[in-house]
């Protein structure tokens, strides 16, 4: 339970329960890294992108999305993953507002 967001120890413990003291750092931001080779190096993980009962990530979503983004200002093509992740999650953020 200890890891860079929080650290957790045991105050008391006995048979049948226990008590954990957990303290968080919501102020920690880890380094993140950048790569612009993210789309070659992430092809396997494109089975995670197909379309399920709970969500439908398809062909025309995709174009429209990515017609959005570009009308936007955004070009996924152009951008480094970390890129890409900080202006479509500001995007998404006046988007939603």
């Amino acid at each position: 339970m200890n890891d860079d967001f929080q650290d957790a120890r045991v105050l008391e413990q006995d048979k049948d329960s226990c008590t954990v003291e957990v303290t968080y750092y919501p102020l920690y931001q880890p380094p993140i890294g950048e790569n612009p080779n993210w789309r070659h190096d992430d092809l396997g993980m494109t089975q995670y992108l197909k379309p399920t009962p709970s969500e439908n990530w398809d062909e025309t979503m995709k174009r429209d999305l990515t017609a959005e983004l570009r009308q936007a200002g955004i070009d996924p093509g152009r951008l480094t993953d970390r890129q890409l992740a900080e202006q479509v999650s500001r995007w998404a953020m006046r988007r939603a507002h």
